[in-house]
């Protein structure tokens, strides 16, 4: 599809800038109504051929992470939510402690590590 659009690409650009060269009178409705057609047609392929495939690799990678998860609760292996919990207080509190320090101007990156490290 890459191919494609890139090929139809050129074909705009070489049939504006012959139009812009004075090569040939262009016809800026032909021009529109072909941007159009194009337009409508690559939306078709988006809808009905690109969508059903993305939602169905989707639909296979849920799948598998879920099995996945499964198979490590099996396992007795817990999710570490301890990680994904502290991590926004830690850079609220940094960010907190570098607008009150005027970090970006004094260029104490210090205390910006040290409330990283102890939060």
């Amino acid at each position: 599809m890459a191919i494609f659009t890139a090929f139809v690409l050129a074909a705009f650009v070489s049939y504006a800038g012959a139009w812009y060269m004075g090569m040939y009178d262009g016809n800026f409705a032909l021009l529109l109504f072909t941007a159009t057609v194009v337009t409508g047609v690559y939306w078709l392929a988006e809808r009905f051929y690109f969508l059903p495939q993305r939602l169905s690799q989707a639909q296979a990678l849920e799948d598998e992470a879920l099995a996945r998860r499964e198979e490590l609760t099996k396992m007795g292996i817990q999710k570490n939510r301890w990680r994904y919990h502290r991590r926004p207080r830690a850079f609220a509190h940094a960010a907190l402690v570098a607008g009150l320090d005027g970090w970006p101007v004094s260029g104490d990156f210090g205390c910006v590590c040290a409330a990283l490290f102890f939060v």
